[in-house]
């Protein structure tokens, strides 16, 4: 789970705290709840109700996107430094959309499809072939991400997964750049 949280004293906040101010507090706070929304879906995954099954996909989806949007409007008001690491990894996520296909063809795509057309699952695979726009989601669901093909649980865990590192990085990115100046 997500590793860097404010700093406490007797309870209660700093504020002022040098080492916050390079913290993407508010898009770990949703990351925070794509992991619980994460663990709902496998929850819904073991029972046989297809509604519950959407319903939750289109909250982890939603979360997982929602982590992207915190940091890109709100976290970056933390600080000057903050605001440079963030628009950097923006930046290289677009440059190289290759290195970053758990964003761009998952993340970015699945939340596009759930929240505009309201479809599930870019890219299913059947008996070998992809199927494109199923309209349903489940444990037995894989999906094609790249070349390579996830059920739908181990696509949610990539997704978090890359999340932890490419936040983790903006605030190291960020901490090392006060450090400096």
């Amino acid at each position: 789970m997500a590793q860097t949280w404010a700093r406490k004293r007797r309870g209660k906040l700093v504020r002022n705290d040098p080492y916050t101010k390079v913290d993407a507090l508010a898009a770990r706070r949703v990351l925070r709840d794509a992991y619980r929304a994460r663990q709902e879906l496998a929850k819904a995954f073991q029972s046989e109700v297809m509604t519950t099954h959407r319903l939750r996909w289109l909250t982890v989806i939603t979360l997982l996107r929602a982590v992207g949007h915190a940091l890109d409007s709100v976290d970056v008001r933390r600080s000057l430094l903050m605001k440079e690491a963030a628009k950097a990894a923006w930046s290289r996520w677009r440059q190289i959309p290759l290195h970053h296909l758990i964003f761009h063809e998952f993340i970015k795509r699945e939340r596009d499809l759930v929240l505009k057309e309201y479809r599930f699952t870019t890219r299913r695979v059947t008996a070998g072939e992809p199927v494109e726009a199923a309209e349903t989601i489940g444990p037995s669901t894989v999906l094609l991400i790249g070349d390579r093909s996830y059920s739908a649980l181990e696509a949610v865990d990539a997704a978090l997964a890359w999340w932890e590192a490419e936040i983790s990085q903006i605030e190291h990115e960020a901490g090392a750049t006060r450090r400096q100046g």
